[in-house]
């Protein structure tokens, strides 16, 4: 394997970004990104606590109020673009894809690893949203080697109409089998972007790379829906981690009406906070959930007073644990 590059000034202020080289996999080589925010926090070494963020799908690392959060409350703060996303997109490799969840363990290992080893941080917390929040807990059921996990709106069941729901969890893993790559037909809904990002003068807050985190999303393909079926199917089974969880979602389902409104500034219109909810019974032993009222499905996106509860929420969790 590659040796590590150095680390280089990130897009997000504060921050450093250096490629983790990863095994080939179909596709070639492969590479996932490590992001440290360097800013005010806490140094590095035996004692400190630190933070490895993961991402969702169509998505990457790109919100610049978290690293500082997470300092100012006394944490080293990480995050991977996982291969395929954001910084780590390649010519070639299809964006936000892969046929097995568990494809994306290396990277999470790598980051975890330079983190204890190079920084001496003793104690790792995954911080998953989404897709993140279903990979990060099947990653701990499987390698262990973090001493908690907080969940942000994670990707615990689909949110489709019955008879898509039915296709989602038969025809398309069937079909993924002979063609992997088949995309679903699904028409590009932009409203999420536009409750976010600032530049469709809806209302959205936050600026990041549309090319990185593409309005109305990516393609969904075949053995992705596979992965995501077998990875929740394997959560309902029960993980049985040891370690503390806390599992946050929105207080409110958003998004089924016609047409676009305010309320999706207040709401979860991706996925179901109730689905979530009822996930976290299967995750483990000591697991705390939490509503955070009035929120977007990426709780720390939500409007100033919102995300101000979020983050007031998880840093009591971690104080507690």
């Amino acid at each position: 394997m590659a040796a590590l590059s150095a680390a280089r000034p990130d897009v997000l202020p504060g921050c450093f970004a250096e490629d983790l080289p990863l095994a080939p996999d179909p596709w070639g080589p492969a590479a996932a990104t490590l992001v440290e925010y360097r800013g005010d926090g806490p140094p590095p070494g035996p004692g400190a606590r630190a933070i490895l963020y993961v991402h969702g799908f169509n998505d990457y690392f790109h919100c610049p109020e978290i690293g500082p959060r997470f300092a100012k409350a006394g944490y080293r703060f990480y995050a991977v673009d996982l291969r395929g996303h954001g910084r780590s997109l390649r010519p070639g490799r299809p964006a936000s894809y892969v046929a097995h969840l568990s494809s994306y363990f290396e990277e999470i290992a790598a980051a975890i690893a330079l983190v204890r080893r190079r920084d001496a941080c003793s104690w790792i917390g995954l911080l998953g949203h989404s897709t993140g929040g279903l990979v990060a807990p099947l990653y701990v059921a499987d390698r262990n080697g973090v001493d908690a996990l907080l969940l942000n709106s994670p990707f615990f069941a689909f949110r489709a109409k019955p008879a898509i729901n039915l296709a989602l969890h038969t025809l398309y893993p069937a079909l993924s089998l002979i063609r992997p790559l088949l995309r679903l037909p699904k028409k590009p809904d932009p409203r999420y972007s536009w409750s976010i990002h600032q530049s469709f003068g809806k209302g959205g807050e936050w600026d990041y790379d549309l090319d990185w985190k593409c309005p109305g999303s990516l393609p969904i393909r075949a053995a992705w829906v596979r992965a995501i079926v077998a990875g929740q199917a394997r959560l309902r089974r029960g993980l049985d981690l040891h370690c503390p969880v806390h599992v946050l979602a929105s207080d409110r389902r958003g998004g089924d009406a016609p047409g676009f409104s305010r309320d999706w500034m207040k709401s979860d219109t991706v996925l179901d906070p109730d689905d979530t909810i009822a996930g976290a019974a299967h995750l483990g032993r000591h697991v705390t959930t939490s509503r955070v009222r009035n929120a977007m499905h990426d709780l720390v996106l939500s409007i100033p007073g919102v995300r101000d509860d979020c983050y007031e929420q998880m840093f009591a969790w971690l104080d507690s644990v």
